[in-house]
């Protein structure tokens, strides 16, 4: 990697926080801004952002003598990119703020990177073939939700609890979803700010608003800030809303509705929203299955209704029907996760908003969503050397993360380049508030899909019966969930 002394580090740094401060001036390549989107809320924002840059990490001072630091993440698309860095400046406000976080504990700890980049298909096998081996091939694996779990269980990784100097109270760790992915006070995965993709990969509900002031309907911002966008409110509003497109007098993919889902994971979202859960915490933090419960019941009956049951709602089990459908303006509401809109929906002429899933009702605290299983978590191989160095730069980076990266994206890129109304500014706020984990989804292979997909499967069947499905699921399902506790818990023996 091409190192950057100190003193160009830091003009680079000025010119980095003058963009974010300023709501980030984008490169020629970039959508244009327009001028209410760049002014939204600056002199907030440049509080907040000189807040956290002044946030101490409390590190202790260290020379390395030019270690390489060796990470192994994916590149798929820039969010994953740049969990990892960045190689050069180029201008973009995102890929600046990582390659100065790099630079940055680079500079203060005297050590270079070495990146591996895998894809799905060997990103696993690339980091049990080395531990297994006996390797001390990384120090620190940056991987998908639904990819790491199975090396957990396999003994491969150091617990996060013992790895000094690194502090989960710090406001660049997100504390509640370690405390979920915990098992027996025990942590085997880490998120927090250095994981671009815990933001860019929120599950949301995408509001074509265009659409929207076509059909009249409500200030949906005004409904989420009063703690009124609920199930009823969302299911009344889009059952009026249908049109038979060609004139065929079938009503299929082709016509226009007021909302399209997937048949798939992105109906977890809804578990959650609705105040349901598949799994929750005993006082020995270990996971109680909570899905033969008159609250999930409840939740799966307004989710069948929803999407099998209301005329103005398309339901497709190809997870990208919907999503074409919506950018070729057939659908008004649409679920994804937060950064397809700088992705999939980016090059749309109509405003499209995001919005949180819809409460159960107005009682409820908050709007509740979850990840798309691609979310990446930090681990640390067993066969890693030098845990105090390794706990040293991941907070450090870390720190760096949540004081320029997440301003970067989330402030900056998010709330203004991407963001096509000034009310998503607000909402992705709420999001990102009710974000979950949960044992069930996070392990959900082999049988563990019987729980972890058993809205999806019955909606696939057509059937409301969830109480036969757990009946004739639930022991298959609970035996392979309690091996998976129990390899944790001989893991204390």
């Amino acid at each position: 990697m091409t190192r950057i002394n100190r003193p160009v580090a830091a003009l680079l740094l000025v010119s980095l926080l003058a963009g974010i401060c300023s709501c980030g001036e984008s490169s020629g390549d970039e959508p244009n801004v327009t001028e209410s989107d760049s002014t939204v809320d600056t002199a907030v924002e440049t509080t907040v952002e000189t807040d956290r840059s002044e946030i101490k990490d409390n590190l202790p001072e260290a020379d390395f003598e030019g270690y390489t630091f060796r990470m192994i993440g994916r590149q798929d698309n820039f969010v994953y990119q740049y969990e990892m860095g960045a190689d050069e400046m180029n201008g973009d406000v995102i890929n600046d703020a990582a390659y100065t976080r790099n630079i940055n504990v680079a500079d203060r700890y005297n050590i270079n990177y070495e990146i591996t980049y895998r894809g799905w298909s060997d990103f696993t096998s690339t980091v049990s073939q080395a531990v297994l081996a006996g390797e001390d091939s990384f120090d620190l694996v940056v991987g998908a939700a639904y990819m790491l779990p199975s090396l957990a269980v396999d003994g491969l990784f150091v617990d996060w609890y013992d790895i000094p100097n690194v502090d989960f109270t710090n406001p660049w760790w997100s504390t509640d979803a370690i405390g979920e992915l915990s098992i027996a006070n025990h942590s085997y995965f880490a998120i927090g700010d250095f994981c671009l993709s815990n933001i860019g990969i929120m599950m949301c509900i995408f509001y074509n608003r265009t659409l929207g002031e076509e059909y009249k309907l409500d200030n949906i911002y005004e409904i989420i800030n009063e703690g009124k966008w609920t199930y009823d409110y969302f299911n009344n509003t889009v059952k009026g809303i249908h049109s038979d497109l060609n004139g065929d007098t079938v009503m299929d993919s082709n016509d226009l509705y007021g909302f399209g889902n997937n048949i798939g994971s992105t109906l977890q979202p809804f578990v959650f929203s609705l105040g349901a859960r598949y799994s929750e915490k005993d006082a020995n933090d270990l996971p109680v299955y909570t899905i033969n419960t008159e609250q999930f019941f409840n939740a799966f009956e307004q989710i069948y209704s929803l999407h099998m049951e209301n005329e103005g709602v398309w339901a497709d089990a190809d997870f990208n029907v919907p999503r074409n459908m919506f950018a070729n303006r057939q659908l008004v509401f649409n679920t994804g996760a937060v950064y397809h809109s700088a992705t999939l929906y980016r090059d749309m002429e109509d405003v499209v908003g995001i919005l949180p899933f819809p409460k159960a009702d107005e009682s409820m605290d908050k709007y509740y969503t979850c990840h798309d299983p691609n979310v990446s978590l930090m681990a640390v191989p067993i066969t890693a050397t030098n845990l105090d160095r390794i706990g040293i730069i991941t907070e450090a980076l870390s720190a760096e993360s949540y004081k320029y990266v997440t301003p970067a994206f989330y402030e900056t890129a998010l709330k203004v380049k991407y963001s096509r109304d000034d009310e998503t500014v607000q909402t992705l706020d709420l999001i990102k508030d009710g974000v979950t984990f949960d044992f069930v989804t996070l392990y959900s292979t082999g049988d563990g899909e019987k729980y972890a997909q058993i809205v999806a499967n019955l909606l696939k069947e057509g059937s409301t019966d969830i109480a036969s499905y757990y009946a004739e699921n639930s022991s298959a399902a609970e035996a392979y969930f309690d091996e998976i506790i129990d390899s944790y818990l001989a893991m204390d023996e």
